[in-house]
């Protein structure tokens, strides 16, 4: 009975959503520079506007130990959140912001169902492997691998089937809420001190949301300049070594595909970046320096 009630109740949920207009960016910033002002009736309008995203991120996390409906609720909460934090001066779409709250939202809110699992040995050693999937996946391209690539590593490299790579995942999130330190110094806004990770937690966001917003600018440069040139061959060649949108090619794989020799292609790469470099010199100031660094890096171990 309840499933049925549940079920209609979405059906519904669904059905008055998909009424709501969608906002285009110079609407969005708007709206959110009357929140910062407390206009009320701005922020209703830009959850509203946002509840389809909320509703594609938790059919993310179905199977797990809440039902779809409770996962858009908590969900809907992490957009709140993110309305309240979102500058406007930054340069991007506030939904490319509200996603990470919204996932924190939801996988705390699994966490606090799941919490007393026990988990064994050899789940713990999968975990710690995910870890490092994660750190190594930053360090080459500069933003965190969504929850397919874990997936695909999880099922590709370590040979897990669904159940375990089910249990690496609670514990994934047991793990993000082990400490309960109390921070008297700070507070959530609603008067409650902030537990150590809750404060951590926010920082990581804050970083992996601007550097996310860093990397999406960085890649419309580059592709602005690309669609400039007059050779797409020329064009493919730095685009595939730099790895922009996939994994970096090598100068051999380059070469033969586009008909250069090993060295003509490192020529062709090495004078569009002076192209792009003088046509773009925020590419070599700070912001955007570091995400470019971490792209070449890339290549340089291919």
């Amino acid at each position: 009975m309840k499933e049925d009630i549940d079920k209609d109740l979405l059906t519904q949920y669904l059905r008055e959503m998909g009424k709501i207009p969608l906002l285009d960016i110079e609407e969005e910033k708007k709206l959110i520079r009357c929140v910062k002002k407390g206009d009320k009736k701005a922020r209703e309008k830009i959850i509203l506007a946002n509840l389809r995203l909320v509703v594609s991120i938790a059919k993310e996390y179905r199977g797990e130990s809440l039902n779809l409906l409770d996962l858009i609720q908590e969900g809907n909460l992490g957009l709140i959140i993110a309305v309240e934090k979102f500058n406007p001066q930054k340069n991007c779409k506030f939904s490319t912001y509200a996603v990470p709250w919204i996932k924190q939202s939801i996988r705390r809110a699994i966490d606090n169902k799941d919490r007393t699992i026990r988990f064994p040995t050899h789940i713990i050693d999968y975990y710690q492997k995910l870890s490092r999937f994660r750190r190594c996946y930053f360090r080459k391209k500069g933003r965190w691998p969504s929850r397919q690539k874990e997936d695909s590593y999880l099922r590709a490299e370590l040979g897990l089937g669904e159940d375990a790579i089910k249990m690496v995942r609670n514990l994934d999130r047991t793990k993000e809420s082990s400490t309960d330190q109390e921070l008297t110094k700070h507070n959530n806004g609603n008067g409650k001190p902030l537990r150590v990770e809750e404060l951590l937690e926010e920082n990581i966001l804050e970083y992996q949301v601007t550097t996310e917003i860093l990397y999406e600018e960085v890649q419309k440069i580059i592709k602005n300049f690309l669609d400039s040139l007059n050779k797409p061959s020329e064009a493919k060649i730095f685009r595939e070594r730099l790895g922009l949108y996939d994994d970096p090619k090598t100068l051999g794989e380059l070469a033969r595909e586009n008909h250069f020799t090993r060295e003509g292609a490192r020529q062709v790469f090495l004078r569009l970046e002076r192209s792009l470099l003088g046509l773009y010199p925020q590419l070599a100031r700070p912001p955007l320096n570091r995400i470019y660094q971490i792209l070449k890096k890339r290549k340089s171990k291919k």
